[in-house]
C-alpha cells in the first residue's frame, strides 16, 4: 500500500488545496489496493510482481485524473445551471406578476393586461424547451425524434404567444394568420433540423413538407393582401416543382455516387 501511495504521489501534482485532487488519489489508492487485495486472494504472492502488475494498469494515471477532473468540474457546472434556472425562474415569475399587476392597476386595462401574465409564461415555457432541446438533441439519434418533438412545441408556443398579444393588445384582424405561420414554421424548422443533425429520411420529410409550406404561404399572403387569391395559388404548384426538382436532383446525385464506386472497384 505505501507503494502504491508514493507512486500516487509522485505522478500526481501535490496540491493540499484541490478537493478533486484529493478525492482522486484516494480513489485509486482503493482501487489500486483492492485490486492488490484481489491478486493476492487468487495465488499471486510476489510484491514485485504484483506491484508491477497493478501499476501497470494504472499508468495513465495523469490521464485518468485529467478526465475525472474534466466529468467532475462538468457536474459541478450542471448542478450550478440547474440552480441558476429554478431560481431565476423564481424570480421570474415574481417579477412577471408584479409588473402584471402594477400595469393593470395603474391603467385599468384588465381586459389588455392578462396578456402580459399568459404571454410572459408562454415565454418561460418556450425557454425551457428550448433547455430541453438542447439537451436531448447531445444524447444519441434515437432520441433526436425527441428533440425534433420539443422543437415544434417550442415554435407553436412562440406562435401562440405572438398570436395572443396580437388579438389581445393589437386587435388585429388577421391576427388568425399567426397560428398558420406558426404551423409552416414548424415543419421549416423540423425540415432544418433533420438536415442538419444529418437524419436518414431528412430529404423525404422535405417532399412532405414543401408542398403544405407552400399552401399555408399561399393562405397567408393572400389573406394578408400581399397578393391576390387569384394569383396566390401559384405558390402551390411552384412548390410541386420544386419537389421534382429535388427528387431529380436526388436521383442524379445518387447515380453519380453510385457510378464513382463502380469505377472505384473496377479500377482497384
Amino acid at each position: 500500500m505505501d507503494r502504491f501511495y508514493d507512486y500516487i504521489e509522485s505522478s500526481l501534482p501535490k496540491s493540499s488545496d484541490d478537493d478533486y485532487l484529493y478525492k482522486f488519489k484516494k480513489s485509486t489508492l482503493e482501487k489500486m489496493t483492492a485490486r492488490a487485495n484481489e491478486l493476492t486472494a487468487r495465488g499471486l504472492k510476489d510484491e514485485n510482481v504484483l506491484y508491477d502488475l497493478v501499476i501497470d494498469e494504472n499508468k495513465d494515471i495523469i490521464k485518468d485524473y485529467q478526465q475525472y477532473y474534466i466529468e467532475k468540474n462538468e457536474a459541478k457546472k450542471r448542478r450550478r445551471f440547474a440552480l441558476v434556472n429554478v431560481f431565476g425562474s423564481l424570480i421570474y415569475m415574481l417579477m412577471l406578476v408584479v409588473v402584471y399587476l402594477g400595469i393593470s392597476f395603474s391603467t385599468r386595462e384588465w381586459g389588455m393586461t392578462w396578456v402580459i401574465m399568459v404571454d410572459g409564461v408562454l415565454i418561460w415555457l418556450s425557454y425551457i424547451l428550448a433547455l430541453l432541446i438542447n439537451k436531448t438533441a447531445e444524447l444519441k439519434k434515437v432520441f433526436h425524434i425527441l428533440a425534433r418533438l420539443l422543437l415544434a412545441a417550442d415554435v407553436m408556443v412562440i406562435s401562440v404567444a405572438l398570436f395572443i398579444f396580437m388579438i389581445g393588445v393589437l386587435h388585429m384582424p388577421s391576427s388568425w394568420v399567426i397560428i398558420i405561420a406558426g404551423i409552416m414554421f414548424m415543419f421549416v424548422a423540423d425540415g432544418i433540423y433533420a438536415s442538419v443533425s444529418k437524419q436518414k429520411l431528412a430529404i423525404i420529410n422535405w417532399l412532405l413538407y414543401i408542398p403544405a409550406i407552400g399552401t399555408m404561404l399561399f393562405i397567408i399572403v393572400c389573406a394578408l393582401h400581399f397578393v391576390s387569391w387569384s394569383t396566390g395559388w401559384l405558390l402551390i404548384p411552384l412548390s410541386l416543382l420544386l419537389d421534382v426538382l429535388i427528387m431529380v436532383t436526388a436521383i442524379v446525385k445518387n447515380n453519380n455516387a453510385e457510378r464513382e464506386v463502380i469505377d472505384s472497384w473496377q479500377e482497384n
